[in-house]
């Protein structure tokens, strides 16, 4: 068992990069299929209230932008993803409780719709005159292969680390 504990506290960066690793693939090949417009429906709502909360920082809750219809028991969130390609600041601006809008949303999330305590991804936010998230940014920035690209580069450095600590040893 010490030898095992040995070679774990040795190779510590190896396994910690290929753990990460397995997770962005898992986080790639796991997320909801958003290939184009057809993967979206549609939901109109009156606006009942909205929170953006900007915690960023060291030992921070991060960004977390929600709002809420009055018809509908859920809430609707702004992905941490696509929080850079929201417009807050016109948002803020222009909408105000009793402001009509109309956000797309994921097929697969129509079932939790009215679902007291979920919370439903915005994929796009608009009214009559403005877009505050486009969706079209949003299919672009999913359809890109971050999450692989950061896979790889830590299969990579879990590769390199283990070979400096494997001719360290010998």
């Amino acid at each position: 068992m010490k030898e095992y504990l040995k070679l774990t506290d040795k190779y510590f960066g190896a396994i910690f990069c290929l753990l990460f690793a397995v997770g962005c693939f898992y986080m790639h090949f796991d997320k909801p299929k958003l290939n184009s417009k057809t993967d979206l429906i549609n939901v109109t709502g009156i606006v009942q209230n909205y929170s953006f909360i900007d915690n960023s920082g060291w030992r921070s809750d991060g960004k977390r932008y929600i709002f809420k219809f009055m018809d509908y028991e859920n809430d609707f969130q702004i992905s941490a993803n696509h929080i850079n390609l929201f417009d807050k600041s016109r948002f803020e601006q222009i909408v105000n409780s009793g402001h009509k809008l109309s956000i797309e949303i994921l097929k697969e999330q129509r079932e939790l719709l009215n679902e007291q305590n979920e919370r439903i991804l915005a994929i796009s936010i608009s009214d009559s005159k403005n877009d505050y998230l486009k969706s079209r940014d949003v299919i672009l920035r999913e359809q890109g292969p971050s999450s692989m690209i950061a896979g790889f580069g830590f299969i990579v450095a879990g590769f390199l680390a283990y070979i400096v600590k494997r001719k360290n040893l010998t």
